[in-house]
């Protein structure tokens, strides 16, 4: 009887003492996967980190995607006499990056008030074409109608295509491309536009 009590007695210790170490063992492991855990999210690997990253391409998407929204959908022809046609269209307007250009139209000798236009400046459309230096420049609509331009005449005051005025798109009559002549009469300021024809 006294060696089987005995028996049981260091049975029942050593039992205790591999439960006692197992669970000494699970609190150092469970702290390590703590550290580990901490110095991801600390690094920014952690999937935590990765979330703004697809929340950020969202971002950039919504922003082209109201760019687009802002030009609509156009395309204008280029003509460069004696070169290749080209097709200029909403998306490289967006490519060149839109400005905000400061114009007037002139009626005889009042001068209107100032409009924000959102377009590419002819300067840019110029080297878009590969154009440095050129004679006449003639910007034609839809209906047919024709405006001759120089240099000299180009260099008096900012000129461009537009297609929003003071924050709003052009209405129908008028877009969805609009010539900009600054401080030039009415008749300058070419509306539907579809074709730009140059001449070196």
């Amino acid at each position: 009887m006294k060696k089987t009590k005995k028996f049981l007695i260091i049975t029942l210790i050593l039992i205790l003492t591999l439960f006692i170490f197992g669970c000494a063992q699970s609190e150092v492991n469970n702290g390590e996967n703590g550290e580990v855990n901490a110095e991801n999210e600390q690094n920014g690997t952690g999937k935590a980190a990765e979330e703004p990253s697809a929340e950020g391409e969202e971002g950039n998407n919504e922003g082209a995607e109201s760019i687009s929204a802002e030009i609509g959908e156009w395309s204008i022809t280029i003509e460069v006499m004696g070169e290749e046609t080209l097709e200029f269209s909403n998306f490289d307007a967006e490519e060149l990056g839109p400005k905000e250009i400061a114009a007037t139209v002139k009626d005889k000798e009042d001068i209107g008030e100032e409009q924000i236009w959102t377009g590419i400046l002819l300067e840019d459309l110029l080297e878009f074409a590969g154009v440095d230096n050129f004679s006449v420049i003639s910007v034609i609509s839809a209906d047919g109608s024709t405006r001759e331009f120089d240099p000299a005449r180009i260099s008096e005051g900012a000129t461009g295509i537009g297609w929003m005025v003071n924050g709003e798109p052009l209405d129908a009559e008028s877009g969805p491309v609009q010539f900009i002549a600054d401080q030039r009469g009415p008749k300058w300021w070419v509306k539907q536009v579809t074709k730009i024809e140059i001449i070196k």
